[in-house]
């Protein structure tokens, strides 16, 4: 195991905890993606080992505040159904990644994914579109075509244009200050409440 890239679980002198975990099809990368984000330098996947979930965790800053991330990475194999449904335990965000070009793993997304976590109604959905196109693989859905689907339904839809650490680090932070600006409504909603 490639310890570098395993981070602590929790951190001390943090305002927020917040655990997302990401689901997907194979094609969709997700490991890459979460590879790419916890090491920045680390952009090859030649020192991973894959297990049935993978956790990291970082620290990071959104709008003056301390979070510390803690990132699940699931398998999407069906006989390992059980062991992923643990996983969604305390969960406060879920990533669900397709590529953009692959129309089966945008209608996996959609339907497949989408399914199983939605009954959690208080977990915040995000889909991510990976837009970096295999060269072996033609585009089947064009991009505009999923911003819309996911518009008419009222879902919250994020493109990363590529895999680069950059891009990612910019899609999950935006991804988190949602989730946080939420929180924060949904607070100060509870706080107009007087009983009497």
């Amino acid at each position: 195991m490639q310890e570098s890239i395993k981070k602590p679980r929790s951190f001390s002198s943090v305002d927020i905890s917040i655990k997302c975990v990401i689901v997907g099809d194979l094609q969709a990368r997700k490991n890459e993606l979460l590879y790419s984000y916890v090491d920045p330098a680390e952009r090859s996947l030649e020192n991973y080992i894959p297990w049935i979930v993978d956790n990291y965790c970082k620290k990071i800053q959104i709008n003056n505040r301390t979070i510390s991330l803690t990132m699940w990475d699931t398998s999407g194999q069906e006989d390992l159904s059980a062991l992923r449904q643990l996983s969604y335990k305390n969960v406060d965000v879920i990533f669900i990644l397709f590529n953009v070009f692959d129309k089966t793993s945008f209608e996996n997304a959609l339907y497949k994914w989408y399914a199983e976590v939605s009954e959690r109604s208080e977990i915040m959905i995000i889909f991510l579109g990976n837009c970096d196109k295999p060269a072996e693989m033609e585009k089947d859905i064009w991009v505009p075509d999923a911003k819309k689907i996911f518009a008419e339904k009222g879902l919250i839809y994020l493109e990363c244009p590529n895999l680069s650490p950059d891009i990612i680090t910019k899609a999950i932070t935006d991804s988190i200050a949602i989730y946080i600006d939420r929180m924060d409504h949904k607070i100060k909603n509870k706080k107009k409440c007087v009983l009497i």
